[in-house]
């Protein structure tokens, strides 16, 4: 899986607050040199400079402009960027570039050794990019199956939080769009730009496309109860347990599939990145054993949901696949398709089937 090189998604979207280095001036008030960008939404663009590149404010240009949906304040964009140094001319990070070999784990954890966190998820064989996280939701472990390249990277988008260039890229714009920002190292990196080379007065250019849009929350108002199965509870608009009250006491031994709210946006396909919410419970227990409600990023292991075979568990394979985002779905999930005979954890025993209440935020 290809990652946007030295953690773009987490450090260039946010408002920077590190240190930096480079030239200490931009060459003058006056903006300077050019850069012009070729190639089509979806291709690694071709960035040409005449350097050094200056410009005094941020400025942005719709290369190609798409006809999905508009991502707006508080959504969430599945996006590839370039970023390069206007003062050098050169690129500093692209996610069309692949970065250095990472090392990789060969075995995945044992799961009766790993945190609940895990459980409902992660399956057993080989495990890429292996990074444990200690908050509720971010399940320990990576993804494992290979997506093409490149692989979007995704970010919420915020005026508080986001970087001035990049929200200015993704804000107001549609899926399907390619856009150029330029912006002076105020409102880029400022003091914040050490990872990538680019001075604290260095012009920095973006090229953003935009992939996906996936939405903060599902409007679960008219979310229907289906039969035989747990009632969702919520809380402040999260899903916080599910009550078993009025649920038979044995799953069933096939996976069903029951659609809480119906989504009209793009459908799950296998390989697929999904922004997706969810809470798991053993089938009538009380305890919840994972859940990402509360998790800033929502997916699985603080990134994207991939679904594929050998990263996540077959019920979620099977459930998920064809399901359109802006739906919430109950998978109910027989132990032959979760965790058979060898349970997960210390809270999912050999042959419990398990319950997954999930929003579908976006797909990509």
């Amino acid at each position: 899986m290809r990652r946007l090189s030295t953690g773009v998604a987490l450090l260039c979207l946010l408002v920077p607050a590190l240190a930096g280095c480079g030239s200490d001036d931009n060459g003058g008030s006056e903006e300077t040199g050019s850069v012009s960008v070729s190639g089509a939404f979806g291709e690694a663009p071709k960035v040409t400079y005449d350097a050094p590149y200056t410009v005094t404010k941020v400025s942005s240009e719709v290369l190609e402009k798409g006809d999905g949906e508009t991502v707006e304040d508080g959504d969430f964009a599945f996006i590839n960027l370039y970023i390069g140094n206007g003062f050098t001319g050169k690129e500093a990070s692209s996610s069309w570039t692949a970065p250095d070999p990472e090392p990789t784990a060969t075995e995945t954890p044992d799961p009766s050794e790993s945190p609940s966190a895990d459980d409902g998820k992660q399956k057993k064989g080989d495990n890429k990019k292996g990074k444990k996280g200690k908050k509720e939701g971010d399940t320990e472990g990576a993804l494992s199956a290979p997506i093409e390249d490149p692989t979007p990277e995704m970010v919420q988008i915020s005026k508080e939080t986001t970087l001035k260039p990049i929200y200015d890229a993704i804000a107001g714009h549609q899926v399907g769009s390619r856009v150029l920002v330029s912006a002076p190292g105020e409102d880029a990196f400022g003091l914040g730009g050490a990872d990538y080379n680019i001075g604290n007065a260095d012009t920095t250019v973006f090229v953003v496309d935009i992939v996906a849009r996936a939405a903060a929350t599902v409007d679960s108002s008219g979310a229907v109860q289906p039969k035989n199965a747990p009632s969702v509870i919520e809380s402040d608009g999260k899903v916080t347990g599910l009550d078993f009250a009025d649920a038979p006491k044995k799953a069933g031994d096939k996976l069903r599939v029951e659609t809480l709210v119906q989504g009209d946006g793009t459908a799950i396909a296998k390989g697929d990145q999904v922004a997706l919410r969810y809470l798991g419970q053993v089938w009538g227990k009380k305890k919840v054993f994972d859940t990402n409600w509360d998790a800033d990023v929502p997916g699985v292991g603080g990134r994207p949901a991939t679904i594929a075979d050998g990263g996540l568990i077959e019920g979620w394979v099977k459930g998920l696949v064809g399901v359109k985002a802006g739906s919430r779905v109950m998978l109910i999930i027989p132990s032959d398709l979760g965790y058979g005979d060898k349970g997960s954890g210390k809270d999912i025993k050999p042959g419990d089937d398990l319950v997954f209440v999930i929003d579908v935020l976006g797909v990509a």
